[in-house]
């Protein structure tokens, strides 16, 4: 069996682990994107290896890792939807609820920094 590790939003690194000592050397993998409503399955080409980075329109999909273990079929699928990236939604909602919060601290004020005749 296996299942995937890592973070399911969006610039992680998903990780594809074999359970049981399997040999991985006559193994094949590939990924999927699910959508959510009707499961309609959708290959994501290229994605051939046990580790995949979501892509943009990975969000709001479920990801789905099948591999072949020498004729023998198993599936990995993320818990959820695949997130935006981690962190991105709080701190967007913390900037639309405190506007005049400076968060960069890139701009101290000009006051301080006249120099004086």
């Amino acid at each position: 069996s296996c299942e995937l590790e890592g973070l399911e939003s969006l610039g992680s690194m998903l990780r594809v682990v074999v359970r049981n000592d399997v040999a991985l050397s006559n193994s094949s993998v590939q990924w999927f994107r699910i959508q959510p409503k009707g499961h309609k399955k959708e290959i994501i080409s290229g994605a051939t290896k046990l580790v995949y980075a979501p892509e943009p329109h990975d969000v709001g999909r479920y990801l789905q890792a099948e591999v072949n273990l020498g004729g023998e079929t198993s599936v990995a699928k993320t818990a959820g939807p695949l997130d935006p990236a981690p962190g991105l939604v709080d701190y967007v909602e913390t900037l639309v609820r405190n506007p005049e919060t400076d968060y960069n601290g890139c701009c101290p004020s000009n006051e301080r920094n006249r120099p004086t005749y």
